[in-house]
């Protein structure tokens, strides 16, 4: 198994900045850094951080918009996945 080094969401926080000038309520969630001890298999690769299911207990029912970003290619299975979670829970 591998895993890779997490670096800061920054790109996130510029997005969730420009949001909230506009006059937008949003939050941010770096499903890395709540669990950075947190280790799950998926698949070939070792995930750093909050699990699917943890990830969706984050959302809040009534959101209009969710906004995911992934930095590794890899990890474009475990996106689909959380997508998944994400749409069984909130349709």
């Amino acid at each position: 198994m591998q895993t890779a080094t997490p670096t800061h969401p920054l790109r996130l926080v510029y997005l969730i900045a420009t949001l909230r000038d506009a006059g937008h309520d949003c939050v941010l969630l770096d499903a890395t850094a709540k669990a950075p001890d947190e280790l799950t298999p998926h698949e070939n690769v070792l995930r750093v951080g909050l699990t699917d299911e943890q990830i969706v207990d984050w959302i809040d029912p009534e959101a209009r918009a969710i906004a995911v970003t992934n930095m590794f290619r890899f990890n474009s299975p475990v996106r689909e996945a959380q997508s998944r979670e994400r749409t069984c829970r909130h349709p």
